[in-house]
């Protein structure tokens, strides 16, 4: 691995990999064969052990940070995870009442970065996308707010590094750096 450090590298490619895989899972859509991909991609993530959606963890400061932004303003999520598991990780996490709009995979045709999961959000919350902050740790998501002309905010306590969210109007290290930059 380069500079030896394996997670580094891991992330790399997974940073790169996700608007390909976002291309690919929406022509998939297009003649009715996602389903069976990501039943395939299940069965390939289970085989490599990768955790479910029930084991993964609550970004730290996540809950308090919530907490904050929910008394200023209406939250939504956009997530390329289906309606069941998203919906499992916010009951299991206590996050439902957090969010007055979910938009998953299932909401829509086009996945990240195209600018439909978030014009959808944004019309499902009464306002125009130019009003909204998109929140994310991918370049998909940070492409995806610009594509919608919503404004964008890099959190780097996810999978994206400092040079992979270079494109967003502003990188923040923690989303407890949220409320002073919202």
């Amino acid at each position: 691995f380069p500079d030896n450090n394996a997670e580094a590298y891991v992330r790399r490619w997974v940073m790169r990999l996700e608007p390909v895989a976002a291309w690919l899972l929406s022509r998939l859509d297009d003649v009715d064969l996602d389903d069976d991909a990501f039943k395939a991609v299940k069965r390939v993530r289970a085989m490599l052990g990768y955790k479910k959606t029930r084991d993964l963890n609550l970004v730290a400061d996540a809950d308090a940070t919530l907490h904050e932004l929910k008394t200023r303003y209406r939250l939504g999520i956009v997530t390329t995870r289906d309606r069941h598991s998203t919906e499992r990780f916010l009951r299991q996490h206590r996050l439902t009442s957090f969010f007055d709009v979910v938009i998953t995979r299932d909401d829509v045709h086009r996945l990240k970065p195209h600018p439909e999961p978030v014009i959808k959000a944004a019309e499902a919350l009464g306002v125009d996308a130019g009003q909204c902050v998109m929140v994310g740790d991918t370049l998909a998501d940070i492409r995806s707010a610009r594509a919608a002309g919503a404004a964008s905010v890099g959190v780097l306590t996810g999978f994206g590094t400092r040079e992979n969210l270079n494109e967003a109007d502003v990188v923040v290290e923690s989303v407890r750096d949220l409320p002073q930059w919202l």
